[in-house]
């Protein structure tokens, strides 16, 4: 415990305590505005496990196999819209610009596809949350596209509106009003 105790303490003085938390489904959040490293820090590729090796017997086969399907990875980002609209506040443009950025780094040379979902609490019907977080996500997508060149055939939008929760525990948190990004690239 004492030794938890130290490497908490270091990590802290060190900058680690920006680390992202995470939701309840163990996606990490960043809150507020992030920069595009701390983006791209939460969104690179993962990694691998080192294959180990006894006298030429791969030890853990699994690991030395080529995957099947593209790496997903995701995030959740707070990007701020007008109340009750899909109109980005100056502050939902600025996590935008740093997840632009983040886009075109190299650690993040791999991604092939990003899709934006809208997440949003529960207030409100079912069909007036789907609606309002599709059009947030399409809002988030497009300005991508137009500021930061992204091809249109890389960004998807989907409206997930209530259906998701991040904090189910309490369903109006603001922890649900969200923009997840899911990325998928080849490992």
């Amino acid at each position: 415990m004492k030794f938890r105790s130290v490497l908490l303490a270091l990590l802290w003085a060190a900058g680690a305590a920006a680390l992202p938390a995470a939701s309840q489904d163990g996606v990490p959040a960043l809150r507020g505005k992030p920069s595009p490293d701390e983006i791209a820090r939460a969104l690179a590729k993962p990694e691998a496990p080192p294959v180990m090796l006894q006298r030429g017997i791969v030890l853990n086969p699994g690991a030395a196999a080529a995957p099947s399907a593209p790496a997903k990875r995701a995030i959740d980002l707070e990007v701020l819209f007008e109340f009750d609209s899909a109109r980005l506040t100056a502050d939902g443009r600025d996590v935008l610009d740093s997840l632009g950025g983040a886009l075109a780094s190299k650690e993040l040379a791999d991604v092939g596809r990003v899709t934006l979902e809208g997440h949003t609490d529960a207030k409100g019907s079912d069909a007036y949350n789907d609606s309002l977080s599709l059009l947030r996500a399409q809002s988030a997508r497009q300005y991508l596209i137009q500021k930061h060149r992204i091809a249109p055939g890389k960004v998807a939008a989907v409206g997930k509106g209530k259906s998701e929760l991040a904090d189910p525990r309490d369903p109006f948190s603001a922890a649900n009003r969200r923009v997840r990004v899911v990325v998928e690239g080849q490992p």
